[in-house]
């Protein structure tokens, strides 16, 4: 189904307010069918769809492995970020910055293990990808931030358009919230997208918004 844009803009580093603003945007579109998922334990390995407990989800349709929120884990829970991805510098593209706020002691204390004076523990998307590598997150070292079109992968049609409960399986993403979440892509005139409650594109994000992140792992997926 069509997925929807809209216009969004953080009143403030650590609360959301939300601005339904429709723009006339080029549409992308998520796929027709429910994502094939299964659950995967803390060495990547396959595990009965009844398991209880698992450490990733992968998408049997698209190949790509899924981050799993949990609150109870320190490295992978609710925390926020701003977008850093100092990769883009390479491409002629504007980077975003390592803290929002440098000038200001606690600020940018959004996330798990935040230090000041510890860069590599910052709450950016960069720095926190770098530390879920570095753990050997069920077994790979390859996360990364998601395009735009891989997020969008995760809707399950049947689930598509409630206005009030997650539009990906939370069988197998618990602890889903409908909030916005970084994507590794750029619009036209260079704007980060985002997306919002798993179906809606966001078109007028600041870099230094702080944002939900889900990571992915594998071959990138082609709009």
């Amino acid at each position: 189904m069509p997925a929807q844009i809209v216009n969004l803009r953080l009143l403030t580093a650590l609360t959301c307010a939300y601005c339904y603003l429709f723009t006339p945007a080029i549409a992308q579109t998520s796929s027709d069918s429910a994502p094939q998922l299964s659950k995967l334990d803390s060495h990547g390995e396959p595990l009965p769809l009844t398991a209880q407990e698992w450490d990733c989800v992968k998408d049997e349709q698209t190949g790509l492995v899924w981050e799993k929120k949990d609150p109870s884990s320190a490295l992978h829970g609710q925390d926020t970020f701003i977008w850093y991805q100092p990769e883009q510098a390479a491409l002629g593209k504007e980077t975003g910055v390592p803290r929002a706020n440098p000038e200001l002691f606690g600020i940018d204390n959004t996330c798990y293990g935040y230090r000041s004076n510890d860069p590599a523990s910052y709450c950016n998307t960069s720095a926190y990808s770098n530390r879920v590598n570095q753990s050997q997150y069920c077994g790979f070292s390859d996360w990364r931030l998601p395009s735009a079109h891989e997020l969008l992968s995760l809707v399950d049609p049947q689930l598509s358009g409630n206005d009030y409960l997650p539009s990906i399986d939370t069988d197998f993403f618990p602890f889903t919230r409908r909030f916005a979440y970084w994507t590794s892509t750029l619009n036209e005139v260079g704007n980060v997208i985002g997306v919002f409650a798993d179906e809606i594109l966001l078109d007028n994000l600041e870099r230094t918004d702080y944002l939900s992140v889900r990571l992915v792992r594998g071959e990138p997926l082609q709009p």
